[in-house]
This record gives C-alpha cells, sequence and structure tokens, in this order.
C-alpha cells in the first residue's frame, strides 16, 4: 500500500516538474513549447517525439546505418541487449552522459534521456517492459536519499530491469552485487567504451542471477 501511495505521489511531482522544465527549456533552448514526448536519441539523429512505449522504434530498421563493431569487441555483449527495448538514462548535461548516447548509437540502438528520475520511474511503472536497461548518473542528482527511494521503486516495479550507476564519487567498478538492492553494477565515471559494455554484460548477468532474490 505504501509502495503503491509513494508511486501515486512521485508521479504528480514528476508531472509538474516535467511541466516546469520543457517551460525553461523551451525559452532557452527554442524547444517546442510542448514536446511530444520525450528526447530520444538515435543513429539517424535526435528528436523529441511521442514515444510509443509498447512498439518502440527498431534501431535494426534497414534504412538505418549500422554499427560495425569491432571483432575483438564482439564477445563483451549481447547486441541485442540495447536494439530490443531502448535505454532510458538519468542525466543529460555531463559529458559521460553524453558519451554513452553515442556509443548505444554505435550499438544500433535508441537511447532517451531524462534529468529528472521521478519522470523516469513514472515510465517505467506505467510500462515496466518497455525499457530494455535504466542508467543514472547520480553526480546529476541533488538528493542522494530521494534517488535511493526511487530505485527501490523501480526495482518493485521491475525487478528485471538492469541497472546501472555512474558517479565520480565511486573508488572504482563495482562489477559485483554490493549494491544489488538498487542497481546491478556500479560505474566509475569517465568510463571507455569497452568499460560501459561490460557494464551492461555483467548487469544483465546479475539481474538473471539475483534478480529475484531483491524483491524477495
Amino acid at each position: 500500500m505504501n509502495k503503491n501511495v509513494n508511486v501515486q505521489r512521485i508521479s504528480k511531482l514528476a508531472h509538474k516538474v516535467a511541466n516546469i522544465a520543457t517551460e525553461t527549456l523551451s525559452s532557452i533552448f527554442s524547444l517546442p513549447a510542448k514536446p511530444k514526448g520525450v528526447l530520444v536519441h538515435s543513429p539517424s539523429g535526435t528528436r523529441w517525439e511521442e514515444y510509443d512505449l509498447l512498439k518502440p522504434e527498431s534501431a535494426n530498421d534497414s534504412k538505418k546505418p549500422q554499427p560495425k563493431a569491432d571483432a575483438e569487441e564482439g564477445y563483451l555483449l549481447d547486441p541485442f541487449t540495447v536494439t530490443r527495448h531502448p535505454v532510458l538514462v538519468v542525466g543529460e548535461i555531463s559529458q559521460p552522459v553524453r558519451a554513452i548516447r553515442g556509443w548505444v548509437n554505435y550499438l544500433g540502438g535508441e537511447i532517451a534521456t531524462t534529468c529528472c528520475l521521478d519522470l523516469a520511474l513514472e515510465s517505467i511503472v506505467e510500462d515496466p517492459l518497455s525499457w530494455g536497461l535504466l542508467v543514472v548518473c547520480i553526480d546529476e542528482i541533488n538528493d542522494l536519499h530521494e534517488t535511493i527511494d526511487a530505485l527501490l521503486l523501480v526495482r518493485s516495479a521491475n525487478p528485471k530491469l538492469p541497472i546501472i550507476l555512474l558517479s565520480e564519487k565511486f573508488s572504482r567498478h563495482e562489477f559485483g552485487v554490493e549494491r544489488r538492492a538498487i542497481c546491478d553494477v556500479s560505474l566509475k565515471i569517465p568510463a571507455s567504451f569497452v568499460a560501459f559494455q561490460l557494464a551492461i554484460a555483467q548487469a544483465v548477468s546479475n539481474n538473471r542471477l539475483y534478480g529475484d532474490a531483491v524483491v524477495k
């Protein structure tokens, strides 16, 4: 019951924050006054669109340029990890987040970004199976306690969604399960493309092995 109340409260707050953010961005960057949905980054470019969570645009469309991964990198992750469903990233302004956008596009996937964790939580609660991966840059979020609460709610809404946390404050990459209550992998940034691929592969593996235990 408490979780449902929290989700409703966060959902209302997310709508309010999103409206304020949209008005602010529109005045500064000449974005649409009422953008259709989320900001989507794909190999074909960046666009605002009414994102259909149930039917994400295929990143393997033959009309789109296909990534050519180096042969020695092919073993690092299942290429379908980022192409079956879009990647949701919380964080927009830091260089590591911009790098991740490019990497996901290079791998043939689509990525949606937001600066609001509550808005990300709302989209996951509305349709838990729509996203393939959640990446959260906690350095861009002021309230760590609210971040932890939101991540716990994400775990409750979809325990099978792999989660990667990014932070410059981590002492090192953590590919174990020490923080499995809120994430599957912790990545110290800045990080390399290879480290990011390894993080995805390990996050998926950890989630499959330990995901059920998190919510029991």
